[in-house]
């Protein structure tokens, strides 16, 4: 019996040995021309401009993701009216807030994994799919012949698996961009990337009038009275084409994910293949690149990419880069605290600062019907629309696109540090005013104010940790953490929403305290990115408008090797200037290289 359990604890040993773990003692020599090839490169990709096609396919992708993640708002009264007519609560909808987020979280840190092991390229489109399929599902939820199912119970579960691949889609957006574009252009690259989560948001809106407008004309659905059926069949056909819609962006994104090879990057940085990567590149800009299947099986086989504990400890500890990853994780979170407790997600929150009057108390509202018991399902689908748009989407929009024609001007991390302040202000402002402005004749001061919140929030912080997240972390690391960072946010957003639920936010005083902690909370965002995130521009020459640019490899050289600062540190041996931009990605190789360095403290 013991020989038989020491037998099966040796093969355990063994399976985890083989499939999961790295001998640390095993390193795996650079190649001698792989520094030349790196060079060749960057260099390759900095000779070029502001790169179309890569900007397709990642803001393709992510248009979809902020379709299907915000479209959701402009359904939920819809599915109140139809599945729980009578509920006075939101748990039903938070329910299915929190499932997405949920799902979305999974998702950012799965694919995250995946990408940095088996590579970007394996896994384009494998997220849009997810989407694609938990779309469909949704759209097909019901309750089935007498409510033999739970029509909650199936929305909560598509809604979770299309939040798996959702959440995907934040990482391999971002690394996508990050690693394709040239120096110069990357920062207007990914904040154009980002600006499709403004428009995301207003086509979710946009799709919702439109369909309103068009299929309630054709059925009178203005006219007829909300316990009417056939209000509701045709309130049913609404929400379902409104999700269904998304299916299209998604089927294009996928299209173009076709286009691109592996990251040159992930090739140089992991796989360790610089001629493989140099070929891709020169290949992707001639218009064709290199499908050879067998070159990637090889490259799996012959080089295994599974973290070990050995290279996470000298990247995240020795090296000291977990100050890195908790800034970004830090500060994604005391953003989505905000961000999400504003209501962007809660029709009845967007509606009740439109009023100038008391609505009726929420507690006793119908789910569905935001603030005023005489309006039709009609009217409050109409109202949510259009309040939504301009709350929500105009400043957003204007924010993302400010962004893009300020990146490359002011450095980005003071950029966020004093957007996050200008926020706390906001909210300071917004809280203290609600007592004489709120349910008045000046209840657009408080619109105003929000739509000024929307606009900093993409001018600043939910822009830009986007960005940052993907500039300084290593090609080995990048998707993993920027994957980590962003569940962060999605984590707070959760939180965020299941504590304002609790609370009943119809009375001035109940939201005042909630704007107030979110100003705290931005305090805390601006202390965290103050601390623990590095610039990654180098400082304004004398005489130049915009901040000097750095290499992707330049942004994530890290913090520390062997205890001493590298940062700008050029180092000289034998003769040979050796610079952060060319030193390998891998730990282990790092300190090889790095043996008879003496590292200036």
């Amino acid at each position: 019996m013991a020989k038989a359990r020491s037998n099966a604890l040796v093969t355990l040993v063994n399976a985890f040995q083989k499939y999961l773990w790295i001998d640390p003692t095993v390193v795996i020599r650079p190649e001698a021309t792989n520094l030349k090839n790196q060079k060749a490169v960057t260099a390759l990709i900095d000779s070029h401009g502001f790169d179309w096609r890569v900007w397709l396919v990642a803001s393709s992708g992510f248009f979809t993701d902020s379709y299907n993640l915000f479209a959701v708002n402009v359904i939920l009264p819809s599915l109140s009216y139809i599945y729980w007519p009578d509920e006075t609560s939101d748990v039903p909808d938070l329910k299915i807030n929190a499932l997405t987020l949920s799902g979305s979280v999974v998702g950012m840190v799965v694919f995250g994994i995946l990408a940095d092991t088996y590579g970007r390229r394996k896994l384009y489109g494998i997220e849009l799919m997810v989407v694609i399929f938990g779309t469909l599902g949704t759209v097909q939820a019901s309750s089935g012949s007498n409510n033999s199912m739970s029509v909650l119970g199936w929305l909560m579960f598509w809604r979770f698996f299309m939040g798996i691949g959702i959440g995907a889609e934040y990482p391999l957006s971002a690394v996508i961009t990050a690693e394709f574009a040239p120096k110069h252009a990357r920062a207007r690259m990914m904040a154009a990337v980002f600006l499709m989560q403004a428009l995301g948001q207003l086509a979710a809106a946009l799709v919702g009038l439109v369909v309103l407008l068009s299929l309630g004309a054709k059925n009178n659905l203005q006219n007829l009275a909300s316990t009417d059926p056939e209000s509701k069949r045709c309130v049913d056909s609404i929400w379902r084409i409104v999700i269904g819609t998304g299916v299209g962006p998604a089927l294009i994104a996928i299209l173009f994910r076709v286009t691109i090879p592996e990251s040159p990057r992930y090739t140089l940085d992991v796989d360790r293949d610089g001629q493989r990567a140099l070929e891709d590149t020169k290949g992707y800009y001639r218009g064709h690149h290199s499908d050879d299947d067998d070159d990637d099986e090889r490259i799996v086989e012959d080089r295994p990419k599974f973290f070990s504990f050995t290279d996470l400890h000298e990247y995240f500890i020795t090296q000291g880069n977990w100050h890195f990853l908790a800034g970004t994780t830090a500060c994604w979170f005391f953003l989505d605290v905000a961000y999400y407790g504003l209501g962007i997600s809660n029709p009845r929150r967007i509606a009740q600062i439109w009023l100038s009057t008391a609505p009726t108390k929420t507690s006793l509202l119908l789910t569905w019907q935001n603030t005023d018991p005489t309006e039709t399902i009609y009217d409050v689908l109409k109202s949510d629309g259009t309040q939504y748009i301009i709350t929500v989407s105009i400043g957003s929009v204007i924010g993302s696109v400010v962004l893009i024609k300020l990146i490359d001007y002011v450095p980005r991390k003071a950029l966020m540090m004093w957007t996050f302040i200008s926020l706390a202000i906001l909210f300071a402002v917004i809280g203290g005013s609600l007592f004489s402005v709120e349910y008045s004749n000046m209840h657009a001061v408080t619109i105003t104010l929000y739509v000024l919140s929307q606009l900093a929030f993409n001018l600043g912080p939910n822009a830009l940790t986007f960005l940052i997240s993907a500039e300084i972390f290593q090609t080995r690391y990048r998707a993993t953490c920027h994957g980590i960072s962003s569940a962060g946010g999605k984590i707070g957003s959760i939180f965020v929403q299941v504590l304002i639920s609790s609370y009943s936010t119809s009375e001035p005083k109940s939201m005042s305290s909630f704007l107030f902690g979110f100003c705290g909370c931005m305090i805390l965002g601006s202390f965290c990115c103050w601390i623990w995130l590095p610039d990654v521009q180098e400082p304004r020459e004398r005489g130049k408008a915009s901040a000097l640019r750095q290499s992707l490899e330049s942004t994530n050289s890290g913090r520390h090797i062997n205890g001493g600062h590298v940062n700008d540190t050029q180092l000289n041996m034998q003769g040979e200037h050796l610079t952060l931009a060319n030193m390998t990605d891998d730990p282990m190789e790092r300190r090889s290289m790095m043996s008879s360095y003496k590292i200036p403290n």
